[in-house]
Protein backbone atom coordinates (compact mmCIF):
# COMPACT_ATOMS: atom_id res chain seq x y z
CA UNK A 1 0.00 0.00 0.00
CA UNK A 2 1.01 3.62 -0.47
CA UNK A 3 2.39 6.13 1.98
CA UNK A 4 0.27 9.27 1.60
CA UNK A 5 0.82 12.74 3.00
CA UNK A 6 -2.56 14.41 3.59
CA UNK A 7 -3.67 17.94 4.47
CA UNK A 8 -7.12 18.97 5.62
CA UNK A 9 -7.83 15.74 7.50
CA UNK A 10 -9.70 17.61 10.25
CA UNK A 11 -12.20 18.96 7.72
CA UNK A 12 -15.32 17.34 6.34
CA UNK A 13 -13.97 15.96 3.05
CA UNK A 14 -10.42 15.34 4.27
CA UNK A 15 -11.50 13.35 7.33
CA UNK A 16 -13.76 11.11 5.24
CA UNK A 17 -11.07 10.59 2.63
CA UNK A 18 -8.43 9.85 5.28
CA UNK A 19 -10.67 7.24 6.91
CA UNK A 20 -11.31 5.62 3.55
CA UNK A 21 -7.61 5.54 2.68
CA UNK A 22 -6.73 4.04 6.06
CA UNK A 23 -9.40 1.35 5.65
CA UNK A 24 -7.76 0.41 2.35
CA UNK A 25 -4.47 -0.09 4.19
CA UNK A 26 -2.59 3.05 3.18
CA UNK A 27 -0.16 4.62 5.65
CA UNK A 28 -0.98 8.30 6.16
CA UNK A 29 1.15 11.18 7.29
CA UNK A 30 -1.11 13.94 8.54
CA UNK A 31 -0.32 17.66 8.39
CA UNK A 32 -2.39 19.23 11.16
CA UNK A 33 -2.23 22.75 12.56
CA UNK A 34 -2.75 23.48 16.19
CA UNK A 35 -5.87 25.55 16.82
CA UNK A 36 -7.79 26.95 19.79
CA UNK A 37 -5.24 25.71 22.33
CA UNK A 38 -5.38 22.18 20.88
CA UNK A 39 -2.25 20.52 19.59
CA UNK A 40 -2.20 18.83 16.19
CA UNK A 41 -2.47 15.39 17.84
CA UNK A 42 -5.43 16.49 19.95
CA UNK A 43 -7.23 17.87 16.90
CA UNK A 44 -6.77 14.69 14.89
CA UNK A 45 -7.78 12.59 17.88
CA UNK A 46 -6.38 9.32 16.51
CA UNK A 47 -3.85 7.11 18.23
CA UNK A 48 -0.72 5.69 16.62
CA UNK A 49 -0.67 8.02 13.62
CA UNK A 50 2.17 9.97 12.02
CA UNK A 51 1.29 13.61 12.62
CA UNK A 52 3.31 16.60 11.49
CA UNK A 53 2.32 19.83 13.17
CA UNK A 54 2.31 22.61 10.61
CA UNK A 55 0.23 25.03 8.58
CA UNK A 56 -0.11 25.31 4.80
CA UNK A 57 0.28 29.10 4.94
CA UNK A 58 3.91 28.65 6.06
CA UNK A 59 6.79 27.91 3.69
CA UNK A 60 7.05 24.12 3.30
CA UNK A 61 3.94 24.05 5.53
CA UNK A 62 6.11 24.63 8.58
CA UNK A 63 7.39 21.04 8.41
CA UNK A 64 10.70 20.55 10.21
CA UNK A 65 13.76 20.08 8.00
CA UNK A 66 14.55 16.90 9.92
CA UNK A 67 11.15 15.43 8.98
CA UNK A 68 11.66 16.37 5.33
CA UNK A 69 15.10 14.69 5.32
CA UNK A 70 13.80 11.60 7.14
CA UNK A 71 10.88 11.10 4.73
CA UNK A 72 12.44 12.27 1.45
CA UNK A 73 11.74 9.65 -1.23
CA UNK A 74 9.51 7.60 1.11
CA UNK A 75 6.13 9.22 0.38
CA UNK A 76 4.22 8.03 -2.68
CA UNK A 77 1.42 10.60 -2.90
CA UNK A 78 0.18 13.91 -1.56
CA UNK A 79 -3.53 14.51 -1.07
CA UNK A 80 -4.16 18.20 -0.44
CA UNK A 81 -7.63 18.81 1.05
CA UNK A 82 -6.93 21.84 3.26
CA UNK A 83 -8.72 25.01 2.19
CA UNK A 84 -10.88 27.90 3.27
CA UNK A 85 -14.50 27.80 2.17
CA UNK A 86 -15.35 31.26 3.47
CA UNK A 87 -17.22 33.59 1.12
CA UNK A 88 -16.99 36.42 3.64
CA UNK A 89 -15.51 39.43 1.83
CA UNK A 90 -13.77 40.44 5.07
CA UNK A 91 -11.88 37.10 4.92
CA UNK A 92 -10.89 37.47 1.27
CA UNK A 93 -7.15 37.98 1.86
CA UNK A 94 -6.95 35.08 4.31
CA UNK A 95 -8.95 32.83 1.97
CA UNK A 96 -6.60 33.72 -0.90
CA UNK A 97 -3.58 33.06 1.31
CA UNK A 98 -4.89 29.64 2.33
CA UNK A 99 -6.26 28.47 -1.01
CA UNK A 100 -3.61 29.79 -3.40
CA UNK A 101 -0.43 30.38 -1.42
CA UNK A 102 -1.17 27.37 0.79
CA UNK A 103 -1.45 25.11 -2.24
CA UNK A 104 1.87 26.45 -3.54
CA UNK A 105 3.45 25.69 -0.16
CA UNK A 106 2.11 22.12 -0.26
CA UNK A 107 3.47 21.73 -3.82
CA UNK A 108 6.86 23.04 -2.67
CA UNK A 109 6.86 20.57 0.23
CA UNK A 110 5.90 17.72 -2.13
CA UNK A 111 8.78 18.62 -4.43
CA UNK A 112 11.26 18.77 -1.52
CA UNK A 113 10.04 15.35 -0.35
CA UNK A 114 10.47 13.90 -3.85
CA UNK A 115 6.77 13.07 -4.21
CA UNK A 116 5.72 12.68 -7.84
CA UNK A 117 1.96 12.21 -7.41
CA UNK A 118 -0.15 15.14 -6.18
CA UNK A 119 -3.92 15.17 -5.70
CA UNK A 120 -5.69 18.45 -5.00
CA UNK A 121 -9.22 18.63 -3.66
CA UNK A 122 -10.29 22.12 -4.63
CA UNK A 123 -13.00 24.37 -3.26
CA UNK A 124 -16.11 25.87 -4.79
CA UNK A 125 -13.89 28.79 -5.83
CA UNK A 126 -12.75 26.70 -8.79
CA UNK A 127 -16.00 27.70 -10.53
CA UNK A 128 -15.12 31.41 -10.43
CA UNK A 129 -18.21 33.46 -11.21
CA UNK A 130 -19.92 30.72 -13.23
CA UNK A 131 -23.64 30.29 -12.64
CA UNK A 132 -23.40 26.52 -13.14
CA UNK A 133 -20.42 24.17 -12.96
CA UNK A 134 -19.95 20.38 -12.99
CA UNK A 135 -17.07 17.91 -13.31
CA UNK A 136 -17.88 17.63 -17.03
CA UNK A 137 -16.55 21.17 -17.43
CA UNK A 138 -13.08 19.83 -16.55
CA UNK A 139 -13.13 16.55 -18.51
CA UNK A 140 -10.22 16.32 -20.92
CA UNK A 141 -8.75 19.69 -19.91
CA UNK A 142 -5.02 19.84 -19.44
CA UNK A 143 -3.81 21.47 -16.25
CA UNK A 144 -0.16 22.25 -15.65
CA UNK A 145 1.13 23.38 -12.28
CA UNK A 146 4.76 24.27 -11.71
CA UNK A 147 6.40 24.07 -8.31
CA UNK A 148 9.83 22.56 -8.58
CA UNK A 149 9.12 19.73 -11.02
CA UNK A 150 6.24 20.19 -13.44
CA UNK A 151 3.15 18.25 -12.46
CA UNK A 152 0.51 17.59 -15.12
CA UNK A 153 -3.02 16.22 -14.93
CA UNK A 154 -4.87 15.34 -18.12
CA UNK A 155 -8.13 14.67 -16.28
CA UNK A 156 -8.31 16.59 -13.00
CA UNK A 157 -11.53 14.83 -11.92
CA UNK A 158 -10.32 11.61 -10.35
CA UNK A 159 -11.19 9.50 -7.37
CA UNK A 160 -8.13 8.53 -5.35
CA UNK A 161 -9.87 5.96 -3.13
CA UNK A 162 -9.87 3.29 -5.89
Amino acid sequence: MATIFITGATGNIGSSLASSLELKGHRLIYLIRSKNNQSAAERLNKKDRIIWEGDIVLPFCGVKKSEIQEWKGKIDKVVHCASSISFDEAQRKQTFKINLEGTKNVLDLAASLGVSEFHHVSTVYVAGDADYFTEKDLKGKKIVVTAGPTIEAMDPVRYITN
